[in-house]
């Protein structure tokens, strides 16, 4: 009845999360290099070159050939030949381009133009990065220092030196002045731990937030991650999807919310709206508006219009409350539900309401509290508690524990009635066979006859009505009426024709008839 595999909820998701977003945070640093190069306003200096001649394509520059150095701060380039205008403070470099500060960052192209007066900067063909951490390839780099924008359009690949992480994008932005980052277009992750696709990865560097725009899906070993949009506070450790959020685990099972949050230092995840999990493989789905996820999987809260489905070749196990409590047991891996407030309970033809109801998957039994009711069509069952034991997955028994009474409706008048201390009802395909009584035995009951009227019509008639008390009744129903009846001990028996029931022999003591609170057997989605 209930999700014995999703104790596991979140756990591909949480454990890997870690690793999604801190690792994927180095790639800023591929940026950086290029926002101190380019928008720098310092004189750019040539430090020596092979060969200098007047350029005649250039008016005022200069043309530079072999072994080729320029500096400007503690950035120093390299290359086979450039046109260099000091007045205009612009390069335009050829060959074998390569851009170092502090022996720590490496640029490498084959051409490179800076104009240091409208602070633009284009890096063409063959463009590489390397860091201490990272390197980057790519057809072509720019940035613009006047509107502090650094990017690639034309698609780049990135890859971890320490670290087999590797990213790939079609675009790729850098935003100075609100010190953000943007992938973008087929964005592409992969690591050992995971494997992620998006639209758009964006970081701020001031809130330290990773957000995702577009479809997202990030893939781990047996857990594939989806979500349209979604952030992840790297501060708090704190990750957030919405817009369709859905877990695939381990082939079988579906875990979709319109959003999910989960803290990663406590433990704790949260879902909201539209709450589904389904395992295709147990053929179990829980749903609600509202989640709850305690710290290890210990627990399990489902709020809001809480439902649980069982389903089966035969008739679909429904139950629905104000909130559902999920515990598993880490030794058997067993669940125990608890629905607190509204309790319904269907399947098939059967039908029962309470106010609180627990069940373990230990001993398939279900355990009915404070004002439980059933109905079996126009058969109503009530006691202080009903406990309903499962069997395949299919109701089979009903045991209800202190003034139990059955009730099965023949007009707006006439009643078959069974009480007694203890009643046990044994169901086949969701209709009573037989019921026991035990202690406190007592029946009224009406039997029948066919009849055909002066229309020549059918009709089912009344004969009499059967008082019956004793120690112990065992009764058979047959189409939901009463066939035979036996007993031990016999205390009572009376038989009074129809026309002679008094009113006050109508209804036994415990007799209230609650038609009007059985729920629709439709089960609701």
């Amino acid at each position: 009845m209930v999700l014995t595999e999703n104790k596991l909820l979140l756990d591909k998701l949480t454990k890997n999360n870690t690793y999604l977003t801190f690792r994927a945070l180095y790639v800023s640093a591929l940026f950086v290099f290029l926002h101190s190069f380019a928008f720098t306003q310092e004189q750019i200096e040539l430090v020596h070159s092979d060969e200098f001649v007047s350029s005649t394509l250039f008016k005022g520059a200069g043309k530079l050939n072999g072994n080729v150095h320029f500096k400007t701060g503690n950035k120093n380039m390299f290359c086979d030949s450039a046109f260099f205008h000091k007045n205009e403070n612009w390069i335009r470099a050829y060959g074998r381009v390569q851009i170092n500060q502090a022996d720590t960052l490496n640029l490498f192209c084959d051409s490179l133009f800076f104009d240091g007066k409208t602070n633009v900067g284009i890096l063409r063909s063959n463009v590489r990065f390397r860091d201490n951490e990272f390197k980057m390839t790519t057809d072509s780099l720019e940035f613009d220092a006047n509107q502090s924008i650094g990017y690639y359009t034309n698609w780049a690949v990135i890859n971890s030196i320490n670290q087999d992480l590797n990213l790939t994008s079609k675009q790729g932005y850098y935003f100075a002045q609100t010190k953000t980052f943007f992938f973008k277009d087929s964005v592409e992750v992969t690591d050992p731990n995971y494997h992620l696709t998006a639209d758009t990865l964006e970081f701020n560097t001031n809130t330290q937030f990773v957000y995702f725009h577009g479809p997202t899906t990030i893939t781990f070993d047996s857990t594939v991650v989806f979500c349209q949009k979604g952030f992840y506070d790297t501060q708090n450790e704190i990750l957030n999807l919405w817009k369709g959020a859905t877990i695939y685990q381990n082939s079988s099972t579906t875990i979709y919310a319109d959003s999910l949050i989960y803290n990663q230092k406590l433990d704790i995840a949260e879902g909201y709206q539209n709450i589904s999990i389904y395992d295709s493989l147990e053929q179990i789905q829980l749903k609600s508006d509202y989640l709850y996820k305690y710290p290890n999987q210990k627990k399990l809260i489902l709020a809001n219009n809480a439902r649980i489905y069982k389903y089966n070749s035969t008739d679909t196990l429904f139950l629905r409350a104000d909130t559902i409590y999920q515990t598993v047991d880490s030794i058997s891996n067993k669940s125990t539900n608890v629905a607190i407030d509204n309790v319904k309970i269907i399947q098939g033809k059967i039908v029962g309401i309470c106010d609180s109801l627990y069940y373990s998957e230990i001993d398939s039994v279900i355990k009915m509290r404070k004002t439980p009711i059933i109905w079996q069509e126009l058969t109503q069952l009530s006691a202080d508690s009903i406990d309903i034991v499962m069997i395949d997955n299919n109701i089979e028994k009903l045991h209800l524990f202190n003034n139990a009474f059955i009730t099965t409706q023949h007009d707006s008048i006439h009643y078959d009635q069974i009480t007694g201390k203890f009643i046990n009802a044994y169901l086949d395909s969701s209709k009573i066979q037989k019921i026991e009584v035990t202690d406190l035995a007592q029946t009224i009951y009406y039997p029948t006859q066919n009849e055909v009227d002066s229309t020549g019509t059918k009709q089912e008639v009344l004969m009499g009505q059967n008082n019956l008390i004793a120690e112990y009744i065992t009764i058979h129903f047959k189409n939901s009426e009463i066939q035979t009846i036996k007993f031990i001990k016999q205390v009572e028996a009376s038989f009074l024709p129809i026309e002679q029931i008094a009113e006050k022999k109508l209804f036994l003591p415990l007799f209230k008839w609650q038609i009007e609170l059985k729920p629709n057997i439709k089960i609701p989605k």
